[in-house]
Parts: C-alpha cells; sequence; structure tokens
C-alpha cells in the first residue's frame, strides 16, 4: 500500500482538504490517544489518577509548591474544577494546601513524602507511552513536530488572548 503524502502548508489551509489530514484534528486524535494509552498504563498498574490529576503531579515533580493559579494554567482547568482535582490529590494523600505568605489569596500546592515517592513508580509510565508514541521518527522530524505545535500555539494564543 502507498504511503500517502503529508498535506502540504498550502494543502492544510484549504477548506475542501480531508478533515481527518488536518493539523487540528490530527493533534486532537494525538492527544487523545496519549490519554488512553496513559490510563491504561495508570489502570493496569493499580492506580486511579486521571490524565488531569497526572498533568497536576507531573508539574509538581519538576517544580514542588506551585501556586494553584499556575497548577489550573498547567491542568487547562477552571478554578472550581481544579479545586476538586486538588482535594482529591489531597484526600489521597500525595498533596498538601498551604498558604504563600507573600500572596494569601492563592495557596501553594506541595508534594507529601507520599506523592514524591510516586514519581518513581508513575513517571515511567508517562515515559513508556511517550517512548511508544515517537517510535520510528528521528530527533530532526520530533523536533520540528514540537516546534511547529508550539509556534501554533503562540498564534492561535495571539489571536484569542483567554
Amino acid at each position: 500500500m502507498a504511503r500517502m503524502m503529508a498535506p502540504t502548508r498550502g494543502e492544510q489551509l484549504r477548506p475542501e482538504l480531508d478533515l481527518t489530514r488536518t493539523v487540528g484534528y490530527l493533534s486532537a486524535r494525538v492527544g487523545q490517544a496519549f490519554q488512553r494509552s496513559l490510563v491504561t498504563k495508570l489502570r493496569a498498574a493499580g492506580y486511579s489518577i486521571t490524565v488531569e490529576e497526572w498533568r497536576l503531579m507531573r508539574a509538581l515533580w519538576a517544580e514542588d509548591g506551585l501556586p494553584q493559579a499556575r497548577l489550573g494554567e498547567l491542568a487547562l482547568k477552571d478554578k472550581g474544577q481544579l479545586s476538586r482535582m486538588i482535594s482529591r490529590l489531597v484526600s489521597e494523600g500525595w498533596v498538601e494546601r498551604r498558604v504563600d505568605l507573600a500572596d494569601r489569596r492563592t495557596p501553594r500546592i506541595h508534594l507529601t513524602a507520599a506523592g514524591r515517592r510516586l514519581e518513581a513508580k508513575l513517571l515511567p509510565l508517562g515515559g513508556a507511552v511517550r517512548a511508544s508514541a515517537v517510535r520510528g521518527i528521528d530527533e530532526h522530524t520530533l523536533a520540528a513536530a514540537v516546534s511547529a505545535l508550539e509556534q501554533m500555539q503562540r498564534n492561535l494564543d495571539t489571536e484569542s488572548p483567554s
């Protein structure tokens, strides 16, 4: 079977391009596939954490003590949704809310010892998903894809600020 060539930039701009070949559609599908694969691996390992909660934990493993508002930006959630997610992580014993002495309006979220221990168990699962996703893609192509997606995000952010 002949491999279909990727649509050119000009073709991407044509309204009659097959939906399944558009950047928006493909990026949404890839995002869904990442989430499905991660959830499958998490469940198989015995964890009931959601992808959104995973993002929060991932952000805290990288930088503990983030302001709750910053976590909301990273998790792509509004205040109410974020508050419920953090409450669940608190009830699991993985994080705790602490008052930010510099700005009492927004708490900072800190990992507990149990939350820190979870990193060694869960990060490899995310790494396995990424490794699976990029299998067969050379470094140059992957770097170009990431760069293109980042530029698209910047383009769209300037068009419709949140």
